[in-house]
Order: C-alpha cells, then structure tokens, then sequence
C-alpha cells in the first residue's frame, strides 16, 4: 500500500483532531474540578472559634500594661522565681502615663 501525499495529510489532520478533542476534554475537567473546589471554599460554613475569656484588668497597675499581672519589685519576682522553680524575664521600658 503506497503513501500518497493526500493519504498522509488525511491522516495527520485525523491525528490532530483527535489530540484536540482529548486535550479539550482534559481542559474542560480541569476547569470542572477547579470549579467544584472553588466553590466549596466559598460556601463552606467557617468553623467555630473557641472563646477565650478574658482576665479582669487589674486596678493596682496602669492600663498600659494589659490583662496580664506583671511583678514591678525584683525582691519579689526573685523569691517568686526560687519558689516556683522559674526564670525571670525582666524588661527595662518606661511605661507612658
């Protein structure tokens, strides 16, 4: 069986087409499952966030220092330190006010 020119060209366009429908296809099911995932991150219900409760604000020290307790006397937060077994952080900043 010869090859005539007409025989190859009929055949590499039927190759073609066929490579373009497969790639379409695959084109189209990617964009699908982009799609799907997309949507459900927009719709998914957020999950709920637990609360933390907050501590009173301690009325013996400024508001600037926040919720926590902060020790303001080395004597103390060195005996503290000795009893409880632990480090202590000291920070020498001027609290405004």
């Amino acid at each position: 069986m010869k090859r005539t020119p007409d025989a190859i060209a009929e055949i590499a366009s039927e190759s073609n087409v066929i490579k373009a429908a497969v790639l379409y296809i695959a084109f189209s099911v990617a964009i699908l499952l982009f799609a799907i995932l997309l949507a459900a991150q927009v719709f998914a219900k957020p999950q709920p966030q637990e609360k933390m409760e907050a501590q009173p604000t301690r009325q013996d020290q400024p508001i600037e220092l926040g919720d926590v307790r902060w020790l303001r006397d080395l004597d103390t937060a060195v005996a503290n330190s000795k009893e409880q077994s632990k480090p202590i952080a000291i920070l020498f900043q001027e609290v405004p006010g």
